[in-house]
Order: structure tokens, then C-alpha cells, then sequence
């Protein structure tokens, strides 16, 4: 399947097949970390997550030399505006609640514009790396549903406790 994920023969892909694999299993540990916990449930995954993407960002951006901008990118980058304005006007009373909502669109901007690149360098491995980070932390999310399940003694640190007997992996929901 990796084989199939380097895009055939081009140079300018942004990653190659080593590194296209280990990206995507890193990629798949951010939906199975066990760190869900207040006030921040998700932090762990989505700063885990937000590092890999600027990982693959700097390595698109660096076999391009650039990333072109298009609408759909022009438009995120507009509302990003939109919390502060809300802020500015009253409308949210912590200025925390204006920049959380920033910080995600400028991580949603990230991805749209290091996609858009990376597809226009390698066609489909953008695609492929992600649906086998996918498919990697559904094997492993199975793993640690067994693992929960079975009540098993053994990687305590690394799973979350299932409550009412409902193995969940991973996912702090």
C-alpha cells in the first residue's frame, strides 16, 4: 500500500515513502493519546496533530518554494477576523473566546493551503497518507477496545479506563 502512496516516479513529491509512513503513523497516535483530561479535553491530540501538520507543511513548502492562495483559503483567512470583531463589539466577554476560534481557523487555513499544494506536487499521497492514518488508528483504537474490554493489566499508562464495562479506545467522548 505505501508503495502505491509515492507518487509515481516525481521528485518533487514533499515526502517520500519513509517518511509519507512515518507521518502517517504519527498522524494516527493523535486520535489514540490517552490524555483527556479538564480543563482541556482534547489538547494533547489536537497540539499533537496541529505539530504534524506544520511538519508537512514545512515540507511541502520547502519542495515548492511557495503556496499559492485560492478562494476557498481567502475566505478562511476572512473569518478568521470574525471572533475579534465579536470580541471588539461585546459580543464574547473573554478574549480567550476569540482567539481559540482564530487558532482553529488558521489551523484549518494550514491544512487547506498545504493541501492544495501538496496535491498539485503529488497527486493522491496527500489522500492516501491520511486514509492510512486512518486506517492505522483504527487497527489500533480495536487493539485498545480489546485491551479495555478484557480488562488486561498490561499498558495501564497508555489506555484510558472504560466506565460501565463500555471499552471506548481511546477516544474521550
Amino acid at each position: 500500500m505505501l508503495a502505491s502512496m509515492q507518487s509515481k516516479g516525481n521528485p518533487d513529491a514533499p515526502l517520500n515513502m519513509l517518511w509519507l509512513g512515518l507521518w502517517c503513523f504519527l498522524l494516527a497516535l493523535g486520535w489514540l493519546l490517552p490524555n483527556h483530561f479538564p480543563p482541556w479535553p482534547n489538547f494533547h491530540s489536537d497540539l499533537w496533530v496541529a505539530l504534524l501538520l506544520l511538519v508537512a507543511g514545512a515540507a511541502v513548502v520547502f519542495k515548492s518554494g511557495s503556496v499559492d492562495w485560492h478562494w476557498p483559503a481567502l475566505l478562511v483567512l476572512a473569518l478568521m477576523g470574525v471572533p475579534f470583531l465579536q470580541f471588539a463589539a461585546g459580543l464574547l466577554p473573554f478574549a480567550g473566546q476569540a482567539w481559540m476560534p482564530a487558532a482553529y481557523l488558521l489551523g484549518f487555513l494550514t491544512a487547506l493551503m498545504i493541501g492544495a499544494q501538496w496535491e498539485r506536487q503529488a497527486s493522491g499521497q496527500a489522500i492516501n497518507g491520511l486514509f492510512l492514518a486512518i486506517g492505522a488508528a483504527a487497527i489500533g483504537s480495536v487493539g485498545i477496545q480489546l485491551h479495555q474490554w478484557l480488562i488486561a493489566p498490561c499498558l495501564t499508562i497508555w489506555v484510558l479506563p472504560s466506565f460501565a464495562g463500555r471499552p471506548h479506545a481511546n477516544f474521550g467522548q
